[in-house]
């Protein structure tokens, strides 16, 4: 198939960390949605979400393996409970997510989501995006919200804030991303 054929999809991203740092802190959680272009979900296997497993000993603040904010906001959202008793090594997350991945080989994948690069910074070196043909064309929701500030509108009102888990924040990406589509449309 030539790739020109192939469906555009845009392939959401989150990722959770401990952390800003992938040399020193700890990977999460994993989220990936499948849309159309438009922001709907395409069929069955769209969503793929995976906690890893985390050593109990590397849950504490000492700047190493979490950052005074995660492990805040990871402690109030489960995240780290759930990590803890029922997280998935990473070699088990990154051939499950490359078999998900492998599902959507036939479609051309524009890495999407709120400073997309971050997220595919701490995927890159995990094995996850190994042998996934993903586009080099990226859909940043970043660059919309920039804009309204620019046209001083608050794009990180109530609306904006999530539970830092990806679901919420895949959700969040694509209520904005069709709002703005919306709004596009109506000039």
């Amino acid at each position: 198939m030539n790739e020109r054929d192939k469906p555009e999809r845009l392939l959401w991203l989150d990722v959770e960390t401990s952390g800003l740092n992938p040399a020193k802190h700890q990977l999460l959680e994993v989220g990936m949605t499948v849309t159309d272009m438009q922001g709907n979900r395409v069929e069955h296997k769209a969503d793929y979400r995976a906690v890893l497993n985390i050593p109990k000993w590397k849950v504490g603040l000492d700047g190493d393996n979490f950052s005074l904010w995660a492990l805040r906001a990871h402690m109030g959202n489960g995240l780290i409970d759930e990590s803890l008793e029922q997280g998935k090594t990473l070699v088990s997350v990154a051939s499950d997510a490359r078999m998900w991945l492998s599902g959507h080989a036939g479609e051309t994948l524009h890495p999407a989501g709120t400073n997309v690069q971050f997220d595919l910074d701490w995927l890159k070196p995990t094995g996850i995006l190994d042998n996934v043909k993903l586009s080099h064309r990226r859909l940043d929701v970043t660059a919309f919200r920039l804009a309204d500030i620019a046209l001083e509108r608050d794009p990180y009102n109530d609306a904006h804030h999530t539970t830092h888990r990806v679901s919420d924040c895949i959700e969040r990406d694509l209520r904005d991303y069709r709002h703005y589509l919306e709004a596009l449309g109506e000039r």
